[in-house]
């Protein structure tokens, strides 16, 4: 997904997710070359699974959120003949800084799970028009955490199994992990060997 490392989304929800896919769409169809921050808002407020998690306002005012930040409101139909014009587009540094700080505020309340209001929070922490567009029409840092926690109280996520929690680890620490327990395997076996 989006030319990215699917690893990097491992953690997401299926409405991360597809804020992403819509940040994307909207970035194709403005001619950019990347996924800016500003294309994540607009992809949070075309999310319809806001209005389930107390953040119906965005979709209310998806408008003046793209004015806010020098954009118009794209129709379903641009996004549609967006999908068809390039291939996935990469996501700016700044973006990929909005979704670490996401992950960071997952973590710190110990979520596995990375959610849309994790990403509300990196646009609102990275400060910035996307920030300031939020905190026009009343989202803070302690609104949106506090509006995320009751969505999770509400709709509790799914537990991770094992094998979801070990693909968010880098490749080599598997190749390392395995060489160590390949010479503990080998010394065991010379040791038994010698020994016996």
């Amino acid at each position: 997904m989006l030319g990215i490392h699917r690893t990097m989304f491992a953690r997401y929800t299926d409405s991360a997710k597809r804020v992403i896919f819509y940040a994307m769409h909207g970035a194709v169809e403005r001619g950019a070359n990347e996924i800016e921050p500003k294309d994540i808002l607009l992809g949070l407020a075309r999310d319809k699974h806001q209005d389930e998690c107390g953040f119906r306002f965005l979709r209310e005012r998806r408008e003046d959120l793209a004015l806010a930040v020098g954009l118009t409101w794209p129709s379903l139909e641009k996004y549609r003949e967006a999908a068809t014009k390039k291939e996935p587009l990469p996501l700016s540094a700044e973006s990929k800084r909005v979704l670490h700080i996401g992950r960071e505020e997952a973590e710190k309340t110990k979520q596995y799970w990375i959610d849309t209001d994790h990403l509300q929070m990196g646009l609102l922490l990275l400060e910035g028009p996307p920030a300031m567009a939020l905190e026009g029409i009343g989202y803070t840092i302690a609104s949106t955490r506090q509006q995320g926690a009751a969505a999770r109280l509400q709709w509790p996520p799914r537990q991770p199994n094992l094998a979801q929690r070990m693909r968010g680890y880098p490749t080599s620490l598997w190749v390392i992990v395995g060489g160590i327990v390949g010479v503990l395997i080998t010394n065991l076996y010379f040791f038994i060997r010698n020994h016996v």
